[in-house]
């Protein structure tokens, strides 16, 4: 056998078997989905000198930041919840194009924020208009079928949101650092690069089969939230069809899916959690916001090594389910009290990664 044919034989990865336009068109909904997490901490080396001039007097600091914080993590929590259902009745596309071009509006308003207030609900704002992570997910799903190409573009779903927690702050440090006298200009990033993904989405990306064969309307939606859509009819194959659905059991095992629930939202606690101590360590020891952003960085960094080399190691060599790496990083992720009780930076930078 030659060579020739031994090297057609070979698997190609699933990056090259996607097809050029869709795999430009995927990328694309991910790096939205980069720009949207950009929201995280973006703004984070910007509150120190923001709260010190604009905060109000009766709040500390670490209540100040925490509310800013707070205010876009609500946002985002209410909008991931629900666009990735109204995406079925109004497209994916749709509501992608939205998201991008409303969530280059909320930076575009945290910039020009004029006090502490305003801030906050402009980053409520921002927040709810975001969400794009759960319709991208449903849009690549719309595309991808076979299962080893739909692992491989669904992994990059947090590597593009932990490129966010690592460039995020590091910009934001830059800017901040070059122009202290407006400490929310670093928001204009976030307008750039959202509104860069709006234009390449508007302009460039196709709307999903899905998007093309449904007759979507928001009327269906509408009538769903009223509970006029009636019953769903049911799949229909040939006898011996291997293609047909199989009938399905519950939807929804709660004795699992709740503690499930409750894990991703502790975990989602503790990086939300370290991001505020970053902020707060930042007054208290007194690094400069480059600084600040060199080190969230840092533990950005460490973050996509994680997901990208450790996890398949644990998953692929040693053979870890997904309780045990779960029970690990809870247990891990408990050096985050060392952090307060620390005032050597590099001691900070140690437990980060």
């Amino acid at each position: 056998m030659s060579k020739e044919t031994e090297d057609t034989k070979k698997p190609r990865h699933p990056f090259f078997r996607t097809p050029k336009k869709t795999r430009m068109d995927l990328l694309i909904c991910l790096g939205c989905v980069f720009a949207d997490f950009l929201g995280d901490n973006l703004l984070s080396p910007s509150y120190d000198s923001f709260i010190s001039e604009k905060g109000p007097a009766n709040l500390e600091f670490g209540m100040a930041t925490s509310l800013i914080t707070l205010a876009y993590i609500l946002g985002r929590a209410l909008s991931g919840s629900i666009l990735g259902s109204i995406s079925d009745f109004v497209g994916r596309w749709n509501i992608i194009v939205l998201c991008t071009f409303l969530t280059s509006v909320g930076f575009l308003l945290q910039a020009l924020a004029w006090d502490y207030w305003s801030l906050i609900g402009f980053r409520l704002f921002t927040g709810l208009v975001g969400g794009t992570r759960p319709v991208v997910s449903v849009y690549i799903s719309d595309w991808v079928k076979a299962p080893d190409m739909l692992t491989f573009w669904m992994s990059l779903m947090p590597v593009a949101s932990s490129l966010a927690s690592f460039v995020g702050p590091l910009l934001g440090g830059i800017v901040v650092q070059a122009d202290t006298s407006e400490p929310l200009n670093s928001a204009y990033v976030g307008f750039v690069l959202n509104f860069a993904g709006f234009l390449l989405v508007f302009f460039y990306a196709d709307k999903s089969p899905r998007d093309i064969s449904e007759n979507l309307s928001p009327a269906k939606l509408v009538a769903v939230i009223r509970g006029k859509s009636g019953e769903k009819t049911p799949v229909k194959g040939e006898e011996n069809d291997p293609e047909s659905m199989r009938t399905p059991g519950p939807l929804v095992e709660w004795s699992g899916i709740i503690p499930f629930i409750m894990a991703c939202g502790f975990v989602n606690m503790g990086t939300q959690g370290w991001s505020v101590l970053l902020v707060t360590m930042q007054q208290d020891i007194g690094f400069s916001s480059l600084a600040m952003g060199l080190i969230s960085g840092w533990c950005g960094v460490w973050i996509m090594v994680g997901q990208l080399a450790f996890l398949p190691f644990a998953v692929n060599r040693l053979h870890w389910t997904m309780a045990t790496l779960m029970v690990f990083g809870f247990a891990i992720s408990t050096c985050i009290i060392v952090p307060p009780f620390a005032e050597n930076i590099w001691v900070i930078c140690a437990v980060g990664a």
